[in-house]
């Protein structure tokens, strides 16, 4: 027995010694990298761009990076400029002599920062109906490269803005990856209320931050520049009678001062005076043993779509995710914050949120609002200088015309129950106090004249606004003939294919002839690649509006697109998925090849698919 616990000691004397020596051979091996070379973190911040700075002679990133290249990416067709001053660098856009939009870079127009704190920069394009044209990257110092992502992952998720009304808010969405919710997506700052009219765009994995923080400096931006020059973004637009840009950080006294925020702190001797005309009820059990100067609850409410209002109390970030760039321009929201014993919905987490609150209304002039759980969006905290802590808080939500007018006052009716009295018949009601809480935006923030009302448009006259379609036309006669005759060319080879076909040789030529030249002319010298994004603006135009300039903008997609629909009931897709679509015909054409040249298809086994 003595032996073999000596032998099993020098068995594991030897495995140790075996474990340092090679711990020791991988250290050696790896010293002059650890010696010499960065770590991956020291890396990215070693590879990590330089904040960019305004060019000598400029005044503005506007006036840095603008050029003509520049100008033409984020307001396609566009020729001209002219920077115009201002409390923030923007540009009027011009062609042909017409104005057809403004260009502006949000760091100079909204100071922009992304989730590294520092700025970012992207030229944003918009049209003078307030839809969206283009946006660009410039320059960024974000930290992806650690999380897998490049600057062409950013390039891609911009080119989703274009021809999106920025009077219309943006739910920002990320996909799911499970293998059971694959294809699905889920809003990642969601409000409350009716969304039905948020633009879905999708946010970036991994860097979804950044992701929100350009999309509510593009929309905010955009907003302002519109603003800026008298433009209203619909006929709901809040910013039509209230002025939502001015800004001036206070802290929590003197937003209660300024009537910014309105309070009111019911007592216990409130609530008994209230209640003693009823024989039936007694005080509520959590507060029956106070004092009659302690509070049953500290009630405050705050219209916030205005920034002056909305950014001191909930900050920058939930401001524009909550309230500017996440809600369309016509939704009302209201803050309202409470502390003490009663308040006005059960917070606990086996709580069943009732239909409506019954205990809390607004009320203006003969016109009750009930409040559901629905158009609720509780908040965990505020973001108020000098504050006190609240017991609950959160913002309600009303789309245009179900809200109270924001420019004259409104009460919140704060209604606390009673508890039934000792010896009252089982069947008698507890009676009720109503304590309103009377509210009426500063005056500052109400225009003294509201702007006018924008022209209104039908989808015919809307074809006449924006882009000066016409003159693109015009100017591309070469370009407009050869998409006409393309076009044609292939419905003639389809209304005679019955005789084409015959023939094997002549058939072979046209197929492969036209296949050619769609890859090489349609595609890649023109670019006239059709999408289903382009079909979707053209159907959404009657129900969300913004014009079919943008579509006409451009011939060829114009052209390929309305001989795709008009000979969709004869032949379904055939025109455009079988012909005129350039990638497509470059599979079609490589299928081709690689049969020719015997090329076999590689075989991917069950299991890695």
């Amino acid at each position: 027995m003595p032996g073999t616990t000596v032998a099993g000691y020098g068995d594991c004397r030897r495995r140790l010694l075996a474990g340092a020596g090679l711990l020791l051979l991988v250290l050696l091996h790896a010293w002059p990298a650890l010696a010499q070379g960065p770590t991956i973190l020291q890396q990215a911040k070693e590879d990590e761009p330089e904040e960019a700075t305004i060019a000598p002679g400029t005044d503005s990133f506007l006036a840095t990076y603008l050029n003509v290249e520049t100008l033409q990416y984020v307001l396609p067709g566009a020729d001209s400029y002219e920077l115009v001053p201002g409390d923030f660098p923007s540009a009027d856009v011009y062609q042909g002599g017409q104005l057809v939009g403004y260009v502006f870079e949000t760091y100079d127009t909204v100071r922009g920062l992304g989730y590294s704190r520092r700025p970012f920069h992207l030229m944003v394009g918009v049209r003078q109906d307030g839809v969206l044209s283009g946006v660009r990257l410039l320059a960024h110092v974000e930290p992806i490269a650690i999380l897998g992502r490049t600057d062409e992952d950013f390039h891609q998720y911009l080119t989703q803005y274009t021809e999106i009304d920025t009077a219309r808010g943006i739910s920002m969405r990320l996909g799911l990856s499970d293998s059971v919710l694959e294809g699905e997506a889920i809003a990642m700052r969601e409000t409350a209320g009716d969304t039905s009219d948020l633009v879905p765009v999708d946010a970036i994995s991994r860097i979804t931050t950044s992701s929100l923080l350009f999309m509510d400096a593009i929309m905010r931006g955009s907003r302002k520049v519109m603003r800026d020059r008298g433009s209203v973004l619909s006929a709901d637009d809040l910013g039509r009678v209230l002025d939502l840009e001015q800004m001036t950080e206070q802290p929590w006294a003197s937003l209660l001062e300024d009537s910014s925020i309105a309070s009111r702190t019911v007592t216990v001797g409130e609530l008994e005076a209230a209640l003693e005309g009823d024989a039936n009820t007694a005080l509520p059990r959590s507060v029956r043993y106070a004092g009659a100067d302690e509070p049953v609850a500290e009630v405050y409410a705050a219209f916030v779509t205005p920034a002056g209002i909305g950014i001191n109390i909930l900050d920058r970030r939930w401001y524009d995710q909550y309230v500017s760039a996440g809600r369309s321009v016509g939704d009302v929201v209201i803050w309202v914050g409470f502390r003490g014993p009663i308040g006005f919905r059960d917070t606990r987490a086996t709580a069943v949120a009732p239909e409506v609150y019954d205990n809390l209304r607004i009320r203006q002039d003969d016109r009750t609002i009930a409040l559901t759980p629905e158009l609720f969006k509780a908040l965990p905290f505020h973001h108020i200088a000098e504050a006190p802590t609240l017991d609950d808080q959160g913002l309600f939500y009303f789309a245009p015309g179900t809200g109270p007018d924001p420019t004259r006052p409104w009460s919140l009716e704060y209604v606390v129950d009673g508890d039934l009295a000792r010896g009252a018949p089982e069947d008698a009601v507890p009676a009720s106090a109503v304590f309103p809480v009377t509210y009426a935006i500063p005056a500052r923030y109400v225009r003294a004249e509201p702007l006018p009302l924008p022209p209104v448009e039908t989808a015919a006259a809307a074809l006449d606004s924006g882009l000066d379609w016409q003159g693109i036309w015009r100017d591309q006669p070469v370009t407009v003939a050869l998409g006409f005759a393309t076009a044609l060319a292939v419905i003639l080879t389809l209304t005679f294919q019955r005789l084409i076909v015959r023939n094997r040789t002549l058939y072979r030529v046209i197929r492969i002839g036209l296949l050619v030249w769609i890859v090489g002319w349609l595609g890649i010298v023109a670019g006239g690649q059709l999408t289903v994004l382009h079909l979707m603006n053209v159907v959404q135009v009657p129900f969300y509006g913004g014009g079919f300039a943008g579509f006409l903008a451009e011939p060829l997609i114009t052209i390929v697109g309305i001989a795709a629909l008009v000979t969709l009931p004869f032949w379904g897709r055939s025109l455009f998925c079988g012909w005129l679509c350039p990638y497509g015909a470059m599979q079609e054409l490589l299928g081709r090849l690689a049969r020719t040249f015997r090329v076999r298809r590689p075989h991917i086994p069950p299991l890695w698919t």
